[in-house]
């Protein structure tokens, strides 16, 4: 049996550039990764060497450059920010939520 034009969630408009494991300039790592139901997660953690859990939760919609984001830790929180890519793919630059700052992010993995 064949299935022609079956799209699994994971498949939709979501940007495969966002998975992976990425490096801030403050030596933070940040874990963007598929769920078992095809969420997109997120884990941010603290520099070496004892690693602190800083932020974990869910990209829950990305159009053009603006995402949702809910954060389930260290505090409940649903928040938008907008970010933008470098033309390699390599550095993703996302806007800190209620803020005129943002974060800077090397792909490392």
């Amino acid at each position: 049996m064949v299935f022609f034009g079956m799209v699994t969630p994971a498949e939709g408009n979501e940007d495969l550039r966002f998975y992976g494991v990425w490096q801030s300039l403050d030596n933070e790592f940040v874990q963007i990764h598929r769920g078992e139901d095809f969420e997109m997660k997120f884990v941010r953690m603290g520099v070496i060497p004892n690693r602190a859990l800083l932020a974990k939760g869910e990209i829950t919609e990305v159009e053009g450059s603006s995402i949702e984001i809910q954060r389930e830790y260290p505090m409940v929180e649903t928040y938008e920010s907008t970010f933008a890519f470098s033309p390699s793919g390599e550095t993703l630059v996302i806007q800190k939520p209620n803020s005129k700052e943002a974060w800077v992010f090397h792909k490392v993995q």
